[in-house]
């Protein structure tokens, strides 16, 4: 599938279903380095694909950004 940008080029676009395999396979693999934060981990990679912010707030060992 191909998408015309605003600027007038031709970028390819990947399905839905490629871009729920690529991401899954990221989330698996940061998993194996951050351990037992699936929630944040799934909101933190959310975050980065949607180019956005978030407040974190975590155990008193975690880093705290707001």
């Amino acid at each position: 599938m191909s998408v015309t940008t605003v600027t007038g080029v031709n970028e390819s676009a990947m399905s839905v279903e490629e871009f729920r395999q690529i991401a899954g396979q990221v989330e698996d693999e940061v998993a194996k380095v951050i351990v037992g934060q699936s929630a944040i981990l799934r909101e933190v990679l959310i975050c980065l694909i949607a180019g956005g912010t978030r407040c974190w707030r975590g155990s008193p060992a975690s880093a705290r950004r707001c």
